[in-house]
């Protein structure tokens, strides 16, 4: 057994350069603890493989941000998770979401048959067969640069390492985008590892009781284990204080949302113990995201 302090980070350094199958690749990694597809014909076929199976939300940590007319900004109206800034005059507008968005948006046929051709030769877009829209409006779409994208279209990704107790409380932020290290899959054949909470260190008898248990919680799991049971079986022994990996990903705005609630004084202590720290890295790295709020 082994005991770390919780972090929390902001990782779009690490992935600034990838392409957008090796971005989803590395984020996929956190949840089976790999290494990342070395190369983009990997990270491709494996993005592929996630759209066989139907396992979508690995393609929501990819954003894009699309300037088009506002003939076709018009169509967006309405879409849940894509987000939309309207032209000023008769300049064209910005749409923004993930690649998982843009594949189940509506009527927007369009739009994926530019995406097909300019995003790594099609891997998630296709455009159903029969479509009957005039894909000559497509000359008004393409990428936005990034003085176009507004400060509210913007997503960034985070690596989170806390408990699973604090987890639990993360993933309830329901318009973010999460991939976490799965106790299905991942096997602690070297003994377990637990965050050290907040308040240990303040009494010898506390701390004797709470280090014996996370050393039988451990023992039990590796017995489990060694005795034929698969992780997913074996994970019920784990304590609540079992460290987890997450990469969570949302809007500047959302982000804003969560640390008016996780940074509050009421907020738990173990959250404000990750998040205080995480929201001065983004009061240094997006300070227009602080704009007109209240000191």
């Amino acid at each position: 057994m082994k005991i770390i302090e919780p972090s929390a980070e902001i990782i779009e350094p690490e992935l600034a350069g990838l392409s957008i199958c090796q971005r989803i690749d590395r984020c996929a990694a956190t949840c089976y603890q790999r290494p990342p597809r070395p190369t983009e014909d990997e990270a491709q076929a494996f993005c592929r493989h996630l759209i066989e199976r139907g396992h979508l939300p690995a393609l929501e940590f990819a954003v894009v941000h699309l300037v088009m007319p506002w003939s076709l900004v018009v169509d967006f109206d309405g879409e849940k998770y894509l987000s939309v800034s309207w032209p000023s005059g008769d300049g064209p507008g910005v749409v923004s979401g993930s690649i998982r968005a843009f594949m189940e948006a509506r009527s927007v046929f369009d739009v994926r048959a530019f995406l097909a051709g300019e995003i790594e030769t099609g891997t998630f877009f296709s455009v159903p067969s029969g479509a009957s829209h005039d894909f000559d409006s497509m000359e008004g779409i393409r990428f936005a640069t990034p003085d176009e994208i507004p400060w509210q279209h913007r997503h960034v990704a985070v690596r989170v390492i806390c408990s699973r107790a604090i987890s639990h409380q993360l993933v309830r932020h329901r318009p973010c985008s999460f991939l976490q290290e799965s106790q299905r899959y991942c096997r602690y054949d070297d003994g377990i590892e637990v965050i050290a909470p907040q308040w240990l260190g303040g009494d010898r008898a506390i701390d004797a009781k709470w280090l014996n248990h996370m050393r039988y919680c451990s023992s039990e799991y590796k017995t489990l284990c060694t005795w034929g049971l698969s992780p997913q079986e074996a994970r019920g022994v784990l304590p609540n204080d079992t460290k987890t990996e997450l990469i969570m990903y949302a809007s500047l705005p959302e982000w804003r949302h969560i640390f008016a609630m996780r940074c509050a004084k009421a907020a738990d202590p173990e959250m404000r113990r990750i998040m205080v720290p995480l929201r001065e890295q983004f009061q240094a790295e997006y300070p227009e995201m602080w704009e007109g709020e209240k000191s």
